[in-house]
């Protein structure tokens, strides 16, 4: 007979429990290896070890846009802004010249005199004397790198004090495209404004250039030179197809021109009732000649009931308005006693300030009756 199983010993653990103890372990070691790999991409574990030493490749950096903070130009632009903000235009003018020259092929500074010039344009009755004096040298200078809008409000602001100036600056901004400029440009050569005598053809080249482009001043400007033939052969016919497009756009001048076409029968059959009417619009739309026509209809009772009384109130008040083709006009009336008693000085005062707006007819009559005006 056998005897019970001898204890185990207290200092050694049964074989199963070593077993197990074994097992455990093992499944241990498999799942952190598979941590391991999961987290390393699948590499064997001797390789990620050799990988993780190495730098990751760092990303290509986004491409920045032409302004970022990155960009040297942009702290200037933001400068130039502020001065903008604070409206101290000659700061901004002056930041946005040195930027462009220090970065000659970026578009930014140019864009930014444009648009200095441009609200210095449209503040106009904001520029003062002395205000535009500072602002001048450095608007020649941005001209200068053909800044456009610089170049025509050099032309605007130096047209009655420095016209041979104002001329030059203009023709630089028609020599660029400006439409504006074109008929400046042409205004000027036709009156002898900045140059020793007229030259109504160099004027009426401008004129069609301006015209084909779609200003309608430079159409009716080129349409007086048809009718009268300043420059170029007489053409009424053609005269009154530049003139209709820019009655249909509300031109104040061309009402009076076209209505005065109608009336002489040029270009188109006599229609005094047509005239009438287009006189009367151009007179709404503060034509000064339009409205001393409206008056001379008036007085001849064309279209309209004859009424001489009418037509001196019209000019009176054209008169007192500042239309100098009104004023004539009354002082002429004054003169014959046309529909008023005879007044001679005040129809000498009448065509004195018709001749100070520039009214060739009143200075002619300055002239011969030994009148200074």
């Amino acid at each position: 007979m056998h005897g019970p199983p001898p204890l185990p010993s207290p200092n050694r653990p049964p074989a199963a429990l070593i077993a197990l103890l074994f097992l455990l372990a093992m499944t241990a070691l498999l799942i952190a290896g598979a941590a391991v790999w999961l987290l390393l991409g699948n590499v064997p574990p001797a390789q990620a070890e050799a990988q993780s030493a190495e730098p990751l490749p760092a990303e290509a950096p986004a491409t920045q846009p032409e302004t970022s903070a990155a960009d040297p130009l942009s702290a200037q632009l933001a400068r130039i802004d502020s001065r903008l903000g604070d409206d101290d235009l000659p700061a901004a003018l002056s930041l946005a010249l040195a930027a462009n020259s220090e970065f000659p092929g970026r578009p930014e500074p140019i864009q930014r005199m444009e648009m200095i010039a441009a609200l210095a344009r449209s503040n106009a009755y904001a520029m003062t004397p002395s205000r535009f004096q500072a602002l001048r040298p450095l608007l020649e200078k941005a001209a200068a790198r053909d800044v456009v809008s610089a170049q025509v409000l050099l032309g605007e602001q130096l047209r009655s004090r420095e016209p041979s100036e104002a001329l030059r600056w203009f023709r630089a901004a028609a020599e660029n495209g400006q439409t504006e400029a074109m008929t400046q440009t042409g205004l000027m050569l036709s009156n002898g404004l900045g140059v020793t005598k007229p030259d109504l053809r160099a004027a009426v080249e401008w004129f069609e250039r301006a015209t084909a482009a779609g200003d309608t001043d430079a159409m009716v400007a080129l349409a007086e030179c048809l009718i009268h033939g300043k420059g170029t052969e007489k053409n009424p016919k053609r005269a009154v197809a530049l003139l209709q497009p820019a009655v249909a756009f509300n031109h104040p001048l061309a009402f009076n021109l076209l209505g005065d076409l109608y009336a002489r029968g040029l270009g188109v059959p006599r229609d005094d009732a047509e005239a009438f009417r287009l006189f009367e619009r151009g007179a709404a739309l503060g034509s000064g000649d339009a409205m001393a026509n409206v008056g001379v209809f008036y007085l001849h009772g064309r279209s309209v009931p004859k009424d001489p009384a009418r037509a001196l109130k019209i000019w009176r008040e054209g008169s007192e308005r500042g239309f100098a083709a009104c004023m004539v006009n009354l002082a002429k009336a004054e003169l014959a006693g046309t529909g008023t008693p005879r007044d001679p000085e005040s129809a000498r005062s009448w065509f004195i300030s018709a001749a100070r707006a520039g009214n060739a007819e009143a200075i002619a009559w300055c002239r011969e009756n030994n009148t200074s005006f």
